[in-house]
């Protein structure tokens, strides 16, 4: 798993080092990203040990703030989740 943090600085094509606080997301793969202002939000994806022994598939969300690069898990979200999915898109509409 990957566990560094990289920005890239547009405006002057280079790669910054990013140092991340809180706890970051379960291992997993397929999950879905859109970025909403400043503030990241991961969705969803699947995760499948090393052995093939244990298969897990999530519906959660986590936030990575990037303003003061804080993930913010477990966000207050009205209603019930959507079903576990991963390999699927997401988009914001009116927002």
């Amino acid at each position: 798993m990957l566990t560094d943090y990289y920005t890239y600085v547009t405006q002057e094509n280079t790669w910054l080092r990013s140092n991340v606080e809180g706890n970051p997301r379960h291992k997993r793969e397929k999950g879905s990203c859109v970025l909403y202002e400043e503030l990241m939000i991961f969705f969803g994806g699947y995760y499948l040990s090393s052995d093939m022994e244990l298969e897990t598939f999530y519906n959660d969300i986590d936030v990575l703030d990037l303003r003061n690069m804080v993930w913010k898990t477990d966000p207050q979200i009205e209603g019930p989740p959507p079903c576990p999915r991963f390999s699927h898109t997401a988009n914001l509409y009116n927002n």
